[in-house]
């Protein structure tokens, strides 16, 4: 909630590049403030530190972007060709497929199906 106010207090926030840290906190604190950052378009960083003997090495901390899971794996992408493919804009499915075929953290198996499914619907497009 307080994002939500903190938003409503600054209706220019999406207009800026603002981010969230989803270092602290209890675990579900931290994936409804990543969620809620994901709805509004926020990034979202974590602080990463080296831990030595469960004590923090001093200066060792890093801002780390965290990558959009949704787009990471696909998904959003995934079915915006579906929603095309159902729509007969072939061409338009099959280019996202293709691209989703060169996503270097799907496994090969997902990576061969999406390349698949590019070769199928340029078929059709043809």
């Amino acid at each position: 909630m307080a994002l939500k106010e903190v938003r409503r207090r600054n209706p220019d926030l999406l207009q800026q590049r603002v981010a969230v840290d989803v270092t602290g906190g209890k675990k579900p604190m931290g994936i409804g403030l990543a969620k809620a950052a994901y709805v509004l378009g926020l990034d979202t960083v974590y602080v990463n530190s080296t831990y030595t003997a469960n004590k923090r090495v001093e200066g060792s901390q890093q801002l780390e972007e965290m990558p959009e899971p949704y787009q990471l794996f696909g998904d959003i992408q995934s079915a915006e060709a579906e929603r095309l493919w159902r729509s007969h804009d072939y061409a338009g499915a099959a280019r996202i497929y293709d691209a989703l075929g060169t996503l270097p953290d799907l496994s090969v198996t997902d990576c061969d199906r999406y390349l698949a499914l590019a070769t199928l619907a340029s078929a059709y497009a043809a």
